[in-house]
């Protein structure tokens, strides 16, 4: 899929309370530290607009 142009590719990684080093140190990427819950209503959101 990465390589369709109108692939979307999202990764939701489930960490402990208090670990947002790990990310940062290793993969140079930064947190969001939310309940899968409620990143999930984020994205449907947007996502239904786009398929709208």
């Amino acid at each position: 899929g990465a390589g369709i142009e109108s692939h979307i590719h999202v990764h939701l990684l489930p960490r402990w309370v208090g670990d947002v080093n790990f990310m940062t140190a290793i993969g140079g990427k930064r947190v969001v530290p939310e309940p899968f819950e409620l990143t999930y209503q984020k994205l449907k959101e947007q996502f239904d607009k786009i398929g709208s």
